[in-house]
């Protein structure tokens, strides 16, 4: 007798939650949806997670076991249930958190009925203490916005980046297994952030998602966590691999400008929170720290020009008279060179009287404190006016074209290195 396989694959990491552990298994076997396989991944636990994981296993059949011999970290025990899962879905559960009876049911009718590749939830945040209530005031985990059809992730993603309500956490996610394995997905490991890495890439490749408008899961916020530890020299270097990966598939891709312009804008995102945490942990971070995690040449050589922004140059005599001859200075593009950009300027005490940008829609009103505007916004004071030009050599020559084509005839390219 061929025995069908499960609906649903469970996979869930197992790292020294004792505490938690019992309440996390409790949710998955209680769930309503009962054909499903609970594939537990014990990493080497030095608690007593394997006893409760061993007491649950013998009273529930459904559940099996997987021992590492050491301990390897999330992203191998995430892969090591992946290739072991048989359910047509298969979702990610951290075993500190947990989630609510009927999770798998309806997400499961869901990407049934709608023939999906993935279908994203939100989550109900659960504060350990005030200390971290107080920490994270504001911060939430649901779509404010509508989201009601089945869409590629193409088209979801740019939606989730400016509505700033991208979450990279898998635990928010409910996949298809068979689309994970035909293109062989699977997790970064031996880095921190690669729930924001697997998700960026999973999703760019997927055709058919849908966001429900039910918090499904039920994250535990604790001290000591992941998530609440701040900037660690693991930290710092898990989202300076990601951002190189992101890089590296962006560069390969033939895509839409909407598309395009969405990953710029995460990446200089993830970027902005790296900066602030290689302030904090400035001096703890060198370039073969990059070797031990196995990262390929790219984020080794990538380190190395990131350092170099911390060497600024200063402006030569001619460049600080041929931007002082003009009453206004402009500097057109507002991302991550135009910041470094306006970095070499007030080191010279030079003013600026703005940021320019081709189009308004997906760009702040202020960078920095300083007004942005659209090109048409600045047309009549295009004679009086200079501009910097602040961007990648990838769109410098479109950058030049758009100024010639509303008469600036006063700009300047400016390398903030």
């Amino acid at each position: 007798m061929i025995l069908e396989p499960p609906k649903v694959s469970v996979v869930i990491p197992v790292y020294n939650v004792e505490r938690y552990l019992d309440e996390c298994l409790q949710s998955v076997i209680g769930q309503t949806l009962t054909d499903i396989e609970v594939i537990c991944i014990n990493d080497a636990s030095t608690d007593n997670s394997m006893d409760i994981l061993e007491k649950f296993r013998t009273n529930d059949k459904r559940i099996q076991i997987i021992t590492h011999p050491r301990n390897r970290g999330l992203s191998s025990a995430r892969n090591t249930g992946l290739s072991r899962a048989s359910g047509k879905y298969i979702y990610f559960l951290d075993s500190d958190d947990y989630i609510v009876p009927e999770a798998m049911e309806e997400l499961f009718n869901k990407a049934e009925s709608g023939v999906l590749d993935a279908v994203f939830f939100e989550a109900e945040l659960l504060y350990e203490d005030d200390q971290l209530k107080t920490q994270f005031i504001g911060y939430k985990e649901e779509f404010r916005h509508s989201y009601e059809r089945v869409m590629s992730g193409s088209e979801l993603f740019p939606l989730l980046v400016y509505r700033g309500e991208w979450f990279g956490s898998v635990c928010r996610q409910f996949w298809n297994r068979e689309f994970l394995i035909t293109r062989s997905f699977d997790f970064y490991e031996n880095i921190i952030h690669e729930d924001e890495l697997f998700s960026f890439l999973t999703l760019l490749s997927a055709e058919r998602v849908e966001c429900v408008h039910k918090k499904y899961f039920v994250r535990r916020l604790r001290q000591k966590s992941i998530m609440t530890s701040g900037a660690t020299k693991r930290n710092f270097i898990g989202l300076f691999i990601t951002i190189c990966e992101m890089l590296d598939y962006w560069k390969g891709q033939e895509i839409d400008e909407t598309l395009d312009a969405a990953i710029a804008r995460h990446i200089f995102n993830l970027y902005t929170r790296l900066h602030v945490r290689y302030a904090q942990i400035k001096g703890e971070v060198h370039l073969n720290d990059f070797q031990e995690v196995g990262s390929g040449s790219l984020p080794g050589h990538l380190f190395q020009l990131y350092m170099n922004t911390k060497r600024r140059r200063e402006l030569d005599i001619s460049e600080i008279y041929s931007i002082s001859k003009y009453p206004k200075v402009v500097i057109y593009g507002a991302g991550v060179v135009g910041r470094q950009i306006l970095e070499v300027l007030d080191k010279q005490q030079i003013g600026i009287n703005g940021f320019m940008v081709s189009e308004k829609q997906h760009n702040p009103e202020f960078v920095l404190g300083h007004r942005v505007y659209s090109i048409e916004e600045l047309h009549p004071y295009r004679q009086e006016t200079l501009i910097l030009l602040a961007a990648t050599p990838k769109y410098l020559v479109s950058m030049r074209e758009k100024l010639e084509e509303f008469g600036f005839e006063h700009y300047m390219d400016l390398d903030p290195y």
